[in-house]
């Protein structure tokens, strides 16, 4: 994939996110931040037709993590060791995330 250089996945998936929202200043302010709760923050504020931005959301979700690992040999290498052990973001987010947070014992279960 030919993309940019991205410090994390969630600066390029709010930075797309604020472009679909055609709020341009918002797309550059998210690019000038390091840091990712800032980013979030700064990508909530993004004002998107919800039913033309759903269906490129997870597209150009796939495009941020297959950057993260193309640009990260050791993250990328930490991946491919996985083999095929089903792995998943300990989050509350239904969409994103397994919906329980990593200190709760069931997400530790791939089976629950």
């Amino acid at each position: 994939m030919t993309t940019r250089n991205i410090p994390n996945q969630k600066q390029y998936y709010q930075q797309k996110r604020a472009e679909e929202g055609k709020q341009d200043r918002l797309a550059q302010q998210i690019l000038a931040t390091s840091d990712p709760a800032k980013q979030k923050f700064l990508g909530n504020k993004t004002k998107v037709e919800i039913n033309k931005w759903k269906p490129r959301a997870m597209s150009e979700m796939l495009k941020a993590i297959q950057c993260k690992f193309e640009q990260n040999e050791d993250l990328k290498e930490k991946l491919l060791a996985t083999n095929d052990l089903l792995i998943g973001e300990a989050s509350t987010n239904m969409f994103w995330g397994i919906g329980s947070t990593l200190q709760n014992p069931q997400s530790q279960d791939p089976g629950t």
